[in-house]
Formats: C-alpha cells, sequence, structure tokens
C-alpha cells in the first residue's frame, strides 16, 4: 500500500498506488455508494471525479482522489472520510504527511486520535489547535508489533485457561515486556536497534509466508521486486541494486539479468528470482526421477543454472564492456553510482532464487544440498524456504 498526500489551493488530495492495479477500483465503485481506500479513506465516486481523471485512463496505474477542501488557511476533511463524525482540519504550513495517517497495525493512525478527544480536530500550531510534533509523539508510543503480539497472546490465554491448561504464564510475559519498556532507554536514550529489526524482520517474515499463499495474485515484476527486498536485508553486502541490467552482447544478443548487485567495494554479482512453485528435481508421471539412488536436477533448473553460467562467463570474458553498461545501466534507471566507487569483475557468483524445499523427507533434501555443492562454485541455489528460514533465525536471534 503506497500512498501520497498532495496539497493545493483547491483541497487536499490522495495518490495511491494499488498493488493489484487499479480495475477493482473501478469495479466495487459500481456497485457500492462507497468503498475504502488504503484501508483508512471512505471515499464516493464524487470523491474520484473531484481528482485528476483516473476513470479516463484505462490503463492508470494510480488513482488520484479528493478528501478534503481548501478553505479559509484550512484542509477540512470531513465525514466520512477519515471518521463518521469527527472532521480533521489541517492548518496552511502544517500539511501532514501520509505517516501521519498509517500504522503498523493501525491502518487509520487517526481514528485513535478522534477516539480519545471525541470532537473535531485541528492541526496547527495555534492556540487550540493540536501541533503536528505533539500528535507525532502519540503516535510514536503506540503498540509496536511485540507488544501487540504479546497482548493478544495474553487475551486469547485469559480465555482458554478458563478450561485448558497452558504452557505458560502469558500475564508474566506481558508484564514483563511492558516492565522492560517503562525502565526508560540506555546509551544516551539511543533507540534499541534490535527491537526495530525485529519488527521488520518479523513483518518480512510474515509477508514471506503470505506471498507464498498467494502467488498467482503477484505479477512476476511485482514479485521480483518485492522478494530482492527482502534479499537485500538477508544480504547487507550488496549496497547497491538494479534490475534488467544489459550485460553483454553475449548469450542471446545481450539478454537482460533480473538483477545486478554491487557490493560496497564495487564488485559485481548477479541474481536470478524465479517461480516458486517449479521443480528443483525432475518428475516423471509425477513421481521424481532417481539416477543411482539420487534425484536428478528438473530440466527447468538445468536451463537456469546454464544461464546463469553463460551470464557469469561474459562478465569474465568481457569485464571492461559489462562494468560500462551496468554502470549505464545505473545512470538510466536514476540511480546512478558514486563516483567514487569503482566497478571491478572478479571471479562474479550468481545467485538463483526459485522452488521449495518444504519436505520432511530426507533424500529429497538430501538431493538438493547435493545440487547447491555441486554448482556451489559458481552458483547458490536458494529455494523460497530458505529465505523463509533464514528470516526465522535472524528474528530468533534478535529475540
Amino acid at each position: 500500500m503506497v500512498f501520497e498526500l498532495e496539497y493545493d489551493e483547491t483541497g487536499v488530495y490522495v495518490d495511491y498506488t494499488p498493488r493489484d492495479g487499479t480495475d477493482w477500483i473501478k469495479e466495487l465503485l459500481k456497485w457500492n455508494s462507497s468503498i475504502k481506500l488504503c484501508r483508512i479513506f471512505e471515499i464516493t465516486q464524487s470523491n474520484i471525479d473531484a481528482g485528476k481523471g483516473f476513470l479516463e485512463d484505462p490503463i492508470e496505474e494510480h488513482v488520484h482522489f479528493k478528501i478534503g477542501d481548501y478553505e479559509n488557511g484550512l484542509y477540512v476533511i470531513r465525514p466520512p472520510v477519515l471518521s463518521e463524525k469527527y472532521t480533521l482540519s489541517i492548518r496552511e504550513m502544517s500539511e501532514l504527511d501520509s505517516s501521519y495517517f498509517k500504522d503498523y497495525y493501525m491502518p487509520n493512525a487517526m481514528d485513535v486520535v478522534f477516539e480519545v478527544l471525541k470532537r473535531d480536530i485541528t492541526i496547527g500550531n495555534e492556540d487550540g489547535d493540536l501541533s503536528p510534533e505533539l500528535l507525532k509523539s502519540a503516535m510514536g508510543k503506540y503498540p509496536n508489533s511485540t507488544e501487540y503480539r504479546h497482548y493478544k497472546r495474553l487475551r486469547a490465554a485469559e480465555i482458554l485457561s478458563a478450561e485448558l491448561e497452558l504452557p505458560k504464564d502469558y500475564r508474566y510475559a506481558y508484564d514483563r515486556y511492558v516492565e522492560k519498556l517503562r525502565k526508560g532507554k540506555k546509551m544516551d536514550d539511543l533507540p534499541d536497534i534490535r527491537t526495530f529489526d525485529l519488527q521488520k524482520y518479523t513483518f518480512l517474515y510474515e509477508e514471506m509466508r503470505e506471498m507464498l499463499n498467494n502467488v498467482e495474485s503477484y505479477k512476476e515484476t511485482d514479485w521480483q521486486e518485492r522478494i530482492m527486498e527482502i534479499v537485500k536485508l538477508l544480504y547487507p553486502q550488496y549496497a547497491y541494486v538494479t534490475r534488467e541490467s544489459k550485460l553483454t552482447e553475449m548469450y542471446g544478443k545481450g539478454k537482460r539479468v533480473d538483477f545486478v548487485v554491487v557490493n560496497s567495494s564495487g564488485y559485481i554479482d548477479i541474481i536470478e528470482i524465479k517461480d516458486p512453485k517449479v521443480d528443483l528435481l525432475a518428475t516423471y508421471n509425477e513421481h521424481l526421477v532417481r539416477d543411482r539412488n539420487n534425484y536428478v536436477p528438473s530440466r527447468y533448473l538445468g536451463n537456469v543454472v546454464a544461464q546463469v553460467e553463460n551470464y557469469l562467463y561474459g562478465l569474465n570474458k568481457n569485464s571492461t564492456a559489462a562494468v560500462n553498461n551496468v554502470k549505464k545501466h545505473f545512470s538510466e534507471s536514476g540511480k546512478p553510482l558514486p563516483d567514487s566507487l569503482k566497478l571491478k569483475v572478479l571471479n562474479p557468483r550468481g545467485i538463483i532464487i526459485m522452488g521449495r524445499s518444504n519436505t520432511e523427507d530426507d533424500e529429497i533434501l538430501d538431493s538438493i544440498e547435493l545440487l547447491r555443492r555441486q554448482y556451489s562454485h559458481i552458483v547458490d541455489i536458494i529455494t523460497y524456504d530458505d529465505l523463509i528460514d533464514r528470516l526465522h533465525n535472524v528474528i530468533e536471534s534478535l529475540k
């Protein structure tokens, strides 16, 4: 969910980029008098019409809609856009950005403020106003993901313990966590980076599992981009990333690699991200194929490995041309590399992310591991379950 707020002399607008395109918005508006967008804004057809021609462009990936009017120095957002009862007014020069409207576990972060104050709110720095600084400070006290999970477990435990014996004292666990929060911050009041990391990796872990349950709902490019965001966190050495870069004119007339990654020292590697549903091992009539008591790799995996090996050979063989092409592609994609960074090709490696390894069959797991070792001198084959396991291990270490 990506959206930004825009202010002008006529009012306040939202520029929203849905993950799954905009067709579903048009369809919902045909059958409903109002719909909720971004899980925050309750809008009608009139809000869309007051936007910037969304319905006139059938391939538009953004939707613009109006949520408030400009009146005498105030941007006024009336019910039911944010609240069924209350109005939010924002003074000119105090414009709020999107971070004031969304929170990790509360899509409509302003709704909590309305519930507490139970009145119309004006954001600004005049008498009677709620200052943006105070509002942001209040939102900073919202429960984080860890506290939220502790609280959910506590509420469930209070009900279940009436009839069942529970394996641990969830009230104690919740109170202990809250007590830690009350002890204050250490190291000159610096935030606990591990807490932020724990939230971040927990979110990615849960999202990764959800993505794998709904693979068909993603376009290939969207899938690759999202997986790459996770890969960058698990491989922090890759400081610079660009997609579909043309390495050389060899092998497929300059076929583009999914992602070219560059570490902080300037060394180039490549990453190919494929479908999680493709088979790593060969099958015939829905049975795995054996050769000398080992399962054999699928033809698709062999093709991908050969493709990556060709890319890497082209990198080594034509390193000067490849470096120039990569540098040019970074610049053309709007992410130019620092002038001080010197790109280098030195035994580049390839990473292939594809397939699943979620099985308890030791023979299958051994065969997958054997494949990894067979190609490990050039290519690292990573399954999507490997990514989940690595995220889980990071989370456990942070805990």
